[in-house]
């Protein structure tokens, strides 16, 4: 399976053959401290693959890892190991995946029978410190170009050592000199074209000034928060901000149109502000003592805000988000009744306005402020019916959206 992974499974291509092109990719690399064992993660897909730096370029390879140097010190490479044998049968598959989202980015390269991608050293932006599995282990590197890479080290010390790596490698940008010299009245950089080095401050700033979209400005909070596209658990978060759903038209200067901005979805209402202070008071010792030993403390929420399953349900009708859905489903789609179906019954159960249910707290996800095709069932899935019969379809928009998700999305932007 290993062999397989590394491109040597089929066509006839014997493992020496393989293994040969790689080391001929690691050709001119001259010290071990220029290649790395990571993790390269994207969405729910994470493979072990070798990070290596060339004189001028930037290679990943899935599926391999470090082997001992050759007999001039220089460095090798061998198949990765996986621990367990399903993870083995399925790391092609996985690779495959990852190698499409690369190709999507321009990336993907081919070597012989080895897939890799690659970049060159001046294409990178900017190495940002990130976590993975609640880890402080991982990296997400920018390129210029507007995509960005997520890998995780196999601890901290190595995080720390590749992030140096990376550092060293940069060079100024074109013009970057000139941008620092901006004055305070000019445009902050967006979020979209490489903007990621911004302050809270400053981004605060642009934004009341009103030089800085809404948009921008929370992509930026994101950023700053550790979020990123590349893992399902921190995807970037958004929150509600409307919660009229059921007039004709929405009124962008009526306080009422609004949500709580000051209060997290757990208090929205204030029973259900109540209930969940109940919840703490009523935190018994034996309890706490218990949970303290488990490495808890008392809480309010049970549930968090954003999770992998909330992004993939919202997203559940756009590729790849389907097939993350069904694998965190087993298989299957989930209950129709349980799945993104309408927005006002989403704000409704995450706000605790029907009922005082406990069990979600969820907020949004920056696509529905700019991605109409999420609302809309473009792929005819099959997703089951709901309890009284109707076929779960495209979600139901607010009655101001007048049945258009393009409508829905642009008021979504200009409130």
């Amino acid at each position: 399976a290993a062999a397989a992974a590394a491109g040597g499974g089929d066509g006839g291509v014997t493992a020496p053959v393989v293994r040969r092109r790689v080391d001929e990719l690691l050709d001119g690399v001259e010290a071990e401290g220029e290649t790395y064992d990571v993790l390269r993660v994207c969405g729910l897909d994470a493979i072990p693959a070798l990070l290596v730096f060339s004189t001028s370029r930037l290679f990943l390879l899935p599926g391999w890892a470090k082997a001992p140097a050759d007999m001039d010190g220089a460095p090798t490479a061998e198949p990765a190991e996986v621990g367990a044998a399903e993870a083995e049968a399925d790391m092609p598959i996985r690779a495959a995946v990852l190698q499409e989202v690369d190709a999507s980015h321009g990336w993907a390269h081919v070597h012989g029978d080895v897939a890799y991608a690659s970049w060159g050293l001046s294409e990178l932006c900017e190495p940002v410190r990130r976590r993975y599995q609640l880890q402080p282990w991982a990296l997400q590197i920018a390129f210029r170009s507007g995509g960005s890479l997520f890998i995780s080290a196999q601890s901290g010390e190595v995080r720390a050592a590749l992030h140096s790596r990376l550092q060293s490698t940069l060079s100024p940008h074109p013009g970057s000199e000139e941008r620092e010299r901006r004055s305070s009245s000019e445009e902050v950089r967006s979020w979209s074209s490489g903007g990621v080095g911004e302050s809270p401050s400053i981004l605060t700033e642009a934004w009341q000034e009103g030089r800085s979209s809404s948009l921008d400005y929370l992509m930026g909070l994101n950023h700053l928060a550790g979020r990123s596209y590349d893992d399902l658990m921190q995807w970037p978060v958004f929150p509600w901000v409307v919660r009229e759903h059921s007039s004709g038209e929405l009124s962008l200067t009526a306080e009422a149109s609004y949500r709580d901005l000051g209060r997290p979805m757990g208090a929205q209402t204030e029973g259900r502000a109540a209930q969940f202070k109940r919840r703490l008071d009523e935190w018994v010792d034996d309890d706490e003592q218990e949970a303290a030993a488990d490495g808890l403390r008392k809480f309010h929420y049970g549930t968090h805000y954003s999770t992998a399953a909330s992004v993939s349900s919202y997203l559940l009708r756009l590729q790849p988000f389907t097939d993350y859905h069904l694998a965190l489903q087993g298989g299957r789609f989930d209950l129709a009744d349980r799945l993104f179906h309408c927005v006002s019954e989403e704000w409704q159960l995450a706000s605790g306005e029907r009922g005082n249910d406990t069990g979600c707290v969820k907020e949004l996800i920056p696509e529905l402020f700019y991605m109409p095709e999420a609302l809309l069932n473009v792929n005819r899935l099959d997703l089951g019916r709901r309890q009284h019969g109707d076929p779960l379809d495209h979600v139901i928009l607010p009655t101001w959206a007048r049945g258009s998700a393009w409508r829905y999305v642009r008021m979504m932007r200009q409130v």
